[in-house]
């Protein structure tokens, strides 16, 4: 297995070589005075005039972007001065998978991966008759008469199955966010720094049984943005910023379709499938960092990887 993902040809293509976010704590606090200081596009230029900065770059340097999908591509270049000969549209680990591919295929060298969204200011539902990619996922809305409106009530009929079929309990998710909130205790970034027990855990009401006020994250403004370099300038770069590249060993997505939208992937593959895709071993891929929109994500995330070993 070692020896296969060295051969990848994304194995160390590129090195992320700048990040910048925008202050969340702050931004949190604006919003919920009624204050917001960006929309979505504004988020997400603050966090790329961080990203640059961290970087020592400046904006000419950059030969490639990726937007997120709440912003338009063309408009988001034009907001950042930027005209690429490699753009792409997409979020999360896709965006570094555009990216990494771009770079080694000789498309770009130093791209920007930016995001911002103004989802809690702008009202934006994840649940009910309005959720948001219901038009796109239609396992987020073909369920509706049956009262499954959300991200989350999907996720807590496939952790209900799960427990049925592993014996797992309420408590063992609940370890998943107790460990959360003590890593975001250590974290000044962080918006909830308050540590919880697992008694705190089971005392919170349920939002959408079994999943508990706890095992989602919350619906907040921000922005993000990563430049992703060509590893011959990303070690150029560092020489200039003092900063150590983070190079990327590999990259990987895989999409379970067949019977999406009746939830065949979630109740019964649980999406393990996935995760072996990655061109990353499987201790390599317990050091990243595991993230989603609920316990269930992040929880289903490591066993997959767990599965593995």
């Amino acid at each position: 297995m070692q020896t296969e993902w060295k051969t990848n040809v994304l194995y160390k293509a590129a090195a992320i070589v700048g990040i910048g976010q925008t202050d969340w704590v702050d931004d949190h606090r604006k919003v919920r005075s009624g204050n917001a200081p960006f929309d979505s596009y504004g988020y997400a230029a603050a966090a790329f005039t961080r990203a640059l900065t961290d970087g020592g770059l400046s904006r000419d340097e950059v030969d490639g972007l990726v937007v997120g999908p709440t912003t338009a591509y063309e408009r988001m270049g034009e907001i950042l001065g930027i005209s690429p000969r490699f753009g792409a549209q997409a979020d999360a680990v896709t965006a570094i998978v555009e990216a990494s591919t771009a770079i080694a295929c000789g498309l770009a060298e130093v791209v920007a991966l930016v995001y911002g969204n103004n989802q809690r200011s702008g009202g934006i539902q994840y649940g009910g008759p309005e959720a948001m990619g219901g038009d796109t996922f239609l396992a987020y809305v073909y369920h509706t008469p049956w009262g499954l409106t959300s991200q989350g009530a999907l996720y807590a009929l496939m952790w209900c199955r799960y427990m049925a079929l592993t014996g797992a309990t309420e408590r063992d998710l609940g370890l998943v966010a107790v460990s959360q909130r003590q890593w975001a205790s250590r974290n000044p970034n962080a918006i909830m720094r308050k540590a919880i027990t697992l008694d705190d855990y089971m005392a919170a009401p349920y939002i959408a049984d079994p999943l508990r006020l706890f095992d989602y994250c919350l619906v907040n403004d921000g922005g993000v943005a990563l430049i992703i370099a060509e590893v011959s300038r990303a070690r150029a770069i560092a020489r200039v910023s003092g900063k150590q590249p983070v190079f990327i060993s590999g990259v990987g997505r895989a999409d379970l379709n067949a019977e999406a939208t009746s939830l065949g992937p979630r109740l019964r593959d649980f999406y393990r499938q996935a995760s072996s895709w990655s061109s990353l071993t499987p201790l390599g891929a317990l050091r990243c960092r595991k993230m989603g929109s609920s316990t269930v994500v992040t929880g289903a995330s490591a066993e997959s990887t767990i599965h593995k070993l």
